[in-house]
């Protein structure tokens, strides 16, 4: 069998094709990229290495603190979403949304928080903690819904926000665990 030499157009159509043209150049690019070297340092037995002197290891220090965001909902709406109220006897007030982060402060059952974001995972929230009504009343939060008097907002967390933002008005904010907040009005 004689094979016949294949046709001009067979031969240039991977360069005239957009697919093709486009995987090239991305080929040629991934080829060009600088690659960090393997160090030869490293270890290679599975271990990891030692810090250098007076760096802080990031199992120590725990995560980085993370901000409470208020206002997430946009303009029209109060800059944190809702109210809660903690139904746990032992809930920690964290710097960020990890359970090796800072704790901030021990929360006790029946303390009023405003709730204003959610960690990625959905695990933890971020609240700030509420200011106690002026009137001093006792009321069992868990039992009714709250709502807070717009005279007692001296977190200013009620009001919209004009836009997303870091918390850093006056009260106290961080994360808590979703499990111990009990959401109780808006």
């Amino acid at each position: 069998m004689v094979l016949a030499p294949a046709p001009a157009s067979a031969i240039l159509w991977p360069m005239t094709n957009p697919r093709f043209s486009i995987l090239m150049t991305i080929a040629l690019l991934a080829a060009c990229s600088d690659v960090e070297p393997i160090r030869e340092d490293m270890p290679d037995d599975g271990t990891t290495m030692e810090a250098a002197p007076g760096a802080a290891s990031a199992d120590r220090a725990g995560p980085p603190a993370k901000p409470v965001r208020i206002g997430e909902l946009g303009p029209r709406f109060p800059a944190c979403d809702g109210l809660g109220v903690v139904i746990r006897s032992e809930a920690t007030l964290r710097n960020a949304p990890f359970e090796n982060a800072a704790e901030i402060a021990e929360l006790s059952q029946n303390e009023r928080v405003h709730v204003c974001t959610r960690s990625m995972d959905q695990q933890w929230v971020g609240v700030i903690i509420s200011v106690a009504e002026p009137d001093g009343s006792a009321e069992d939060p868990v039992e009714k819904t709250i709502v807070l008097p717009p005279r007692a907002d001296k977190c200013g967390v009620m009001r919209p926000a004009s836009h997303a933002r870091n918390y850093d008005g006056p009260c106290r904010s961080g994360w808590v665990e979703q499990a111990a907040i009990r959401r109780v009005g808006r």
